[in-house]
């Protein structure tokens, strides 16, 4: 069972009647969700490609994802097509029928060859009928985030420092969660590994990472391990440690 973050969320209101978040998100939810509300349509993408992987079974989650693809099929938001035809691979990928109208809505509205393609394959997973339908713009999205932001802090205990100092290669991103708590920031990024290929056939490589942001610790980056099927720790940058070493995966201290 994953480990369970608490996140005081009661008093959130939707203009939907009774609508709210649940009261306990896994730091993987968290994370994804604060990724899914940033403004950065590659943090959107980032968010919709570990929803296509990894799924959920949390309707208020679910929901979240589909009010992201409402903005953008509205044109409340302007979004690259790359994000799009993600959220609508993680909505079809639910098998849930209450997100085909949606999806229906989008593609009377699409514009691009892939993106059409993406989200045809995405409504043809949602087969059968429902009377219980997502209903785009009854979702404060900003109220959303705000009630998921943690407060910056200046300072970190000293304990947590420690631990933050004794962080490992390959802890999962809900085990960080659990010992460090909701992160001050959580955003996403692409880190170039060189390239690939062979003789004259070559092509650059990269991985794109989930960064948690500690006030006072520091920076922990995950990639996604296809084998474990989890986000995993792959390194980090701390503000009161001389540097990580990638062949140790760990920080190195002045004994080492």
């Amino acid at each position: 069972m994953w480990p369970r973050l608490f996140v005081v969320l009661s008093c959130i209101s939707m203009t939907s009647a009774n609508a709210a978040l649940p009261s306990e998100f896994t730091g993987r939810e968290h994370a994804e969700v604060m990724l899914l509300l940033n403004q950065s349509d590659f943090d959107v993408r980032l968010a919709a490609k570990s929803l296509y992987r990894l799924g959920s079974d949390r309707q208020e989650v679910l929901d979240l994802f589909a009010e992201v693809t409402w903005t953008a099929c509205s044109g409340s938001r302007e979004m690259r097509p790359d994000a799009l035809s993600w959220l609508a691979k993680a909505l079809g990928k639910t098998k849930q029928t209450r997100y085909a109208h949606l999806l229906d809505y989008c593609l009377s509205r699409a514009a691009g060859k892939n993106t059409i393609k993406h989200l045809k394959q995405a409504r043809a997973s949602l087969e059968g009928t429902t009377t219980d339908f997502f209903e785009g713009g009854k979702i404060d999205l900003g109220q959303v985030r705000a009630r998921l932001t943690k407060e910056s802090s200046s300072s970190a205990h000293g304990h947590m420092a420690k631990q933050f100092g004794e962080l490992r290669k390959d802890q999962s991103l809900d085990n960080i969660y659990s010992i460090f708590g909701i992160p001050n920031d959580v955003s996403g990024t692409n880190v170039p590994l060189g390239q690939a290929g062979y003789l004259y056939v070559k092509v650059k490589t990269s991985n794109d990472m989930i960064m948690l942001g500690y006030s006072g610790l520091g920076t922990i980056r995950f990639v996604y391990d296809e084998v474990k099927a989890n986000w995993l720790l792959a390194d980090a940058d701390g503000d009161k440690f001389p540097f990580w070493s990638k062949r140790d995966g760990r920080f190195l201290t002045t004994s080492d």
